[in-house]
């Protein structure tokens, strides 16, 4: 996995942003691209020291004490990539594998006699946990929905097939 950041030898990007209101600890803005580079927007804001609220990868210590900000990562871009990749590993959603899985598979390597379970359910009837398979037997992590919710929306879009537009969501509308 590559990463995406501002450094000398990356390519031109062009992102103009106008700020819409603050709270003074928030702000909504409306950013202009001129170019299409993969994560733009987010890379330009975290480079100005104003990520994106919920990004939890351009949002995160993991990028240095200033997050990014002017492109003041603290370590060498290589260091930085392989620390962005370890804190997004799937590793890190998985809780414990059941203990009683562990010991089972270690009883059944030691067993020199496999008797195999009789296959007879029929196809619909197969069971929704399979003792020796290790996916049914981790506990996963469950996040909460803000977790995969990012305050980022794309107001208007056109193309030479149309104009594309969505209603501001709620979240970005002025606090009164």
């Amino acid at each position: 996995m590559g990463i995406q950041c501002i450094r000398e030898d990356g390519k031109d990007a062009q992102s103009v942003f106008k700020r819409l209101w603050t709270n003074g600890k928030e702000s909504v803005v409306v950013c202009k691209i001129a170019t299409g580079r993969t994560h733009q927007i987010r890379v330009h804001l975290q480079y100005l020291g104003h990520p994106i609220i919920s990004d939890q990868i351009y949002n995160s210590d993991v990028w240095g004490i200033t997050k990014g900000k002017n492109a003041d990562y603290g370590k060498p871009l290589e260091q930085l990539r392989e620390d962005v990749q370890n804190s997004h590993r799937s590793s890190l959603w998985r809780e414990y594998t059941s203990p009683d899985y562990v010991e089972k598979m270690l009883k059944w390597s030691q067993d020199d006699t496999i008797v195999p379970e009789s296959p007879d359910f029929l196809i619909n009837d197969r069971p929704d946990f399979d003792p020796i398979c290790l996916g049914c037997n981790v506990t996963y992590k469950q996040p909460s929905m803000d977790h995969f919710r990012m305050h980022l929306h794309c107001w208007k879009y056109e193309t030479a097939r149309g104009l594309f537009e969505a209603s501001i969501p709620d979240w970005a509308k002025e606090e009164t």
